[in-house]
């Protein structure tokens, strides 16, 4: 009887771990390179360890008998922590769009960075654009929301068959990835469009006076017009960045 109980409890709260386990491996400042595996696999058994008295007695789950069953339940939970990690990390990859789309005209496309929350190289621009946003993610409390809102999931989503769990969170992934591209240029256009002009008034420069070295007058040009512009454009940055963030964190909670 006791050791039914406790095998039942321990197969509720392994499902527990996976899915806080997808979540941290993949959501931005929990998935840096900087923080150890076994950081994280602790991370993880201690939230589980705080929040599972009260979801085993609230959740009404009926773990199987059959081996594969329970190992397609681990799976279902491992797939929805990737999920509602890799919302916010797409999020993170607007920062790193809009370094992309300024870095080339501002002669920083050749000089990358390793990028250690996305495990990746940028440009030097993405790299502070990403560092924005970590910090934007930080002083909106999203790490404390993040996991917040892998709490409130077991209530909404709980132990189910992947097809009913998988739709509602694959919509929300495709909006999230449509809906990238489309800010990372609206936080880049101003930049964008300010070095366009610049581009114009140097290649009129090169044509009334052609013994001027362009090329050479013209990196340290945009090199310093970008960075005016990063600077002038700061306050919007950050605030567009507050407002996606903000977004994306009540749609994870209205998908509850």
């Amino acid at each position: 009887m006791w050791a039914e109980f406790i095998v039942g409890q321990f197969q509720l709260g392994l499902l527990i771990v996976m899915r806080l386990f997808g979540m941290i491996v993949v959501a931005p400042f929990f998935s840096s390179v900087l923080i150890p595996m076994r950081i994280k696999a602790v991370l993880a058994v201690g939230i589980t360890i705080v929040i599972f008295p009260i979801l085993s007695k609230q959740m009404n789950v009926e773990i199987p008998d059959n081996l594969i069953d329970y190992v397609i339940l681990v799976a279902n939970e491992v797939i929805i922590g990737v999920s509602l990690g890799l919302v916010i990390a797409v999020i993170f990859g607007l920062f790193q769009l809009a370094g992309q789309f300024f870095s080339i005209q501002m002669g920083f496309g050749i000089s990358e960075v390793f990028d250690p929350l996305s495990q990746i190289h940028v440009p030097l621009v993405g790299q502070f654009l990403t560092l924005l946003g970590t910090m934007i993610f930080l002083h909106l409390q999203g790490h404390v929301l993040l996991i917040e809102g892998v709490y409130e999931s077991f209530y909404k989503i709980p132990v189910l068959d992947l097809v009913k769990s998988s739709k509602p969170l694959s919509q929300l992934l495709i909006t999230v990835f449509s809906d990238m591209f489309t800010v990372a240029l609206k936080i880049s256009l101003p930049i964008i469009g300010t070095l366009f002009i610049v581009t114009l008034g140097m290649g009129l420069l090169a044509k009334f006076a052609p013994q001027m070295n362009i090329l050479m007058l013209g990196f340290p040009i945009y090199i310093t017009v970008g960075f005016v512009m990063i600077v002038i454009l700061l306050p919007y940055i950050v605030e567009n960045g507050k407002a996606v963030m903000d977004i994306y964190f009540k749609k994870i909670f209205q998908l509850f």
